[in-house]
């Protein structure tokens, strides 16, 4: 039975969408800087919807990426019975604590850099997909601009920094659970494609 690694699929689409929020962000800060436009207020409402798309897929993704890997690394290290009885039901912070100790005998640090951008992805995550309100109003949808400067490039849209912080939680634990188990697999960590190939899913079992 082959067992695909969902994280490298879940990543790219994080990835890819960050780097298509950082293009539609710059587009904004253009639009709103050009008072020779007519269409203006046209093309921040297209640039700030696709903005905001983007920036939380990468996000919602990020959080997947996470999850799916630990989950893989637990599955492909333990038994079914351990993983199913022990682990499977750890929330997703406890998850990159509690599995490594239970496979390795040692853990991430808990005060590390990486476990406190994974924190701050959860709760991201969590203000996302907890999101009670049914309709945005027009008024509501303007008021999330009222804050952004664009000439000032420490304005940051909403969202962008957390799709950012997304991303690097990813590297920073990856980075950390490879310095305590040498068993991984470059196979297992490498996200990058070849440029001149399609992305591919790997199979890690026969």
């Amino acid at each position: 039975m082959n067992y695909l690694i969902h994280h490298k699929m879940y990543f790219k689409v994080a990835r890819e969408n960050l780097e298509q929020a950082l293009l539609s962000e710059k587009s904004v800060r253009s639009w709103m800087l050009d008072s020779s436009n007519w269409i203006k207020q046209e093309s921040i409402d297209k640039s700030y919807s696709e903005f905001s798309e983007s920036a939380i897929t990468s996000i919602i993704f990020s959080g997947l990426t996470v999850e799916s890997f630990i989950n893989y690394y637990g599955i492909s290290r333990l038994s079914k019975n351990e993983f199913d009885n022990y682990l499977d039901k750890l929330d997703l912070l406890s998850k990159w604590i509690v599995i490594p100790k239970f496979v390795t005998g040692n853990s991430i640090d808990t005060g590390s850099h990486a476990i406190s951008l994974l924190k701050q992805l959860i709760r991201s995550r969590n203000k996302l997909v907890h999101y009670k309100s049914s309709k945005i109003s027009p008024h509501d949808f303007y008021s999330s601009l009222k804050n952004f400067q664009p000439t000032d490039p420490k304005s940051r849209l909403p969202w962008i920094e957390d799709a950012e912080i997304g991303i690097q939680a990813i590297y920073k634990l990856l980075s950390e659970i490879v310095k305590i188990d040498s068993s991984i697999s470059r196979e297992e960590t490498e996200w990058e494609e070849e440029s001149d190939k399609c992305f591919q899913m790997w199979s890690i079992f026969d």
